[in-house]
């Protein structure tokens, strides 16, 4: 489930440029990110970015696809936070294959890994074992 990141007034004033996906962990799951310039239903004027999370063994996996379509006002730059609830204690945590920053909360069991700031149309992989 996506959010922003952090507390804001209004969207007009505060693009989207940061977002935290809050991951149930226990099943893969899929969801769509729908964002459009909020004067049309043009599907032409629109972008939708895939997120994908799996399961396998003690592997957590979530990809985040690059955006697909372009629209006027359309942030060109984001900041992907996510927290992966029911989760144990990782042994390693990366994204893209890499070391990544990350804090967990034993008391929530929650996992929380930040991506670094990226363009809206480069994806990302986070995944901790």
């Amino acid at each position: 489930m996506p959010t922003r990141t952090d507390d804001v007034t209004n969207d007009v004033q505060n693009p989207l440029t940061k977002v935290t996906l809050t991951v149930a962990g226990g099943a893969d799951g899929h969801y769509s990110l729908y964002e459009d310039d909020g004067s049309t239903t043009d599907p032409a004027r629109s972008a939708t970015t895939s997120v994908d999370y799996r399961e396998r063994g003690g592997d957590h996996q979530l990809r985040i696809a690059p955006a697909r379509g372009r629209f006027a006002g359309q942030v060109t730059q984001r900041q992907w936070t996510v927290q992966f609830g029911n989760a144990d204690s990782p042994h390693r945590v990366s994204v893209d294959g890499r070391s990544a920053q990350w804090r967990y909360d034993v008391a929530t069991r929650t996992l929380t890994v930040d991506v670094p700031t990226r363009s809206v149309h480069r994806g990302a992989v986070v995944d901790y074992r």
